[in-house]
């Protein structure tokens, strides 16, 4: 698909791209040895709050929301886990937070201080303006190293 190359600079004053494909608002950046940044684009969103959620089982079906759509995540411990800001902050911080002016924001997964894995898992964010979910963005799936 035709991507969006975004410069993305880290505290060391490295600077890394980030690639959205077209219509996508996740992408994973690595920026250290088993550190990753999650960067949230959500054009025209500035202000907007944001949640970001993870899954391990999946996405298919996924679950229905009261309006109809349906967000792709298999609801499973770690969807509930996430969204309740229960994981400790140094394994994964992302909000729920509000988006920048730009409509983007950073989640971070740090996997330094856990043993390798080797499993994927599913991350899926949503955006909400006006007590409503504005925009929930596709999952992109993420292999814990």
């Amino acid at each position: 698909g035709v991507t969006t190359s975004v410069a993305v600079s880290n505290s060391a004053s490295t600077t890394f791209e980030a690639f959205y494909e077209r219509n996508r608002n996740i992408a994973t950046v690595k920026v250290a040895p088993r550190r990753w940044h999650v960067r949230l684009s959500f054009p025209g969103q500035g202000g907007h709050y944001y949640f970001v959620a993870l899954s391990k089982t999946g996405i298919r079906p996924g679950f229905k929301i009261p309006d109809g759509r349906r967000i792709l995540l298999l609801l499973d411990e770690l969807v509930k886990v996430t969204l309740n800001g229960l994981l400790p902050k140094w394994i994964w911080d992302a909000g729920p937070g509000k988006l920048d002016a730009n409509g983007e924001a950073v989640a971070v997964i740090d996997c330094s201080r856990i043993p390798n894995v080797g499993v994927p898992i599913f991350i899926c964010a949503a955006t909400q303006g006006s007590g409503k979910l504005v925009t929930i963005a596709a999952p992109i799936s993420f292999i814990i190293p």
